[in-house]
């Protein structure tokens, strides 16, 4: 896969992140993994690293976002399967 260089920092930006839950012994989900990406925007010192780790924030909420509409729409699935009645077909 080709990413660029702005991509790979802001991999690397989320992946210091997870380490840094992981070593403090943090939940590693959602919200901590959000709250640490914004810790780490407030304490960088230059320009690229503001970029990058603003990028990985950004990634970050978009593929939460995603999971997110995806198990809404599981639900709303498995609700009309299980108000259909027995033996019946549903056309999605």
């Amino acid at each position: 896969m080709y990413r660029t260089e702005d991509e790979k920092r802001a991999d690397t930006k989320l992946g210091e992140a997870v380490l840094f839950l992981l070593r403090e012994g943090a939940p590693v989900n959602e919200s901590a993994l959000l709250l640490r990406l914004q810790q780490m925007l407030m304490t960088e010192k230059d320009a690229a690293g503001r970029k990058a780790t603003f990028s990985a924030i950004r990634e970050a909420e978009a593929a939460l976002g995603m999971r997110k509409q995806e198990n809404a729409a599981g639900r709303v699935a498995d609700r009309a399967d299980a108000s259909a009645p027995s033996g019946a077909v549903l056309k999605h």
